[in-house]
């Protein structure tokens, strides 16, 4: 079961061929039933004792009723996503 009270799949966001976030599907904690779009964005450079985690996940405010919507927000802001200063799933 993919999740709960809904069939779709979330969506990866690539860019460069590596995974840089999520178009969330729409689940049982959302009972707007809206799409998110989820980025993964670096804090900062180096871990330290206090913080080791370098980066954190952020949710765009941006939501919509199909994927193809999220994608083409995606697609239409992709300079200022990408000025985000993203960070891959495959350097953490």
């Amino acid at each position: 079961m993919r999740a709960v009270g809904y069939g779709r799949q979330s969506v990866d966001i690539k860019l460069d061929g590596k995974v840089v976030g999520t178009i969330s599907a729409p689940n049982w904690q959302t009972p707007d039933g809206l799409w998110r779009i989820r980025l993964m964005v670096k804090r900062k450079e180096t871990p330290t004792e206090e913080e080791p985690c370098t980066w954190e996940w952020i949710v765009l405010k941006f939501k919509a009723p199909t994927e193809e919507e999220c994608r083409k927000f995606i697609n239409d802001n992709m300079q200022q996503i990408i000025a985000m200063n993203l960070r891959s799933a495959e350097s953490i």
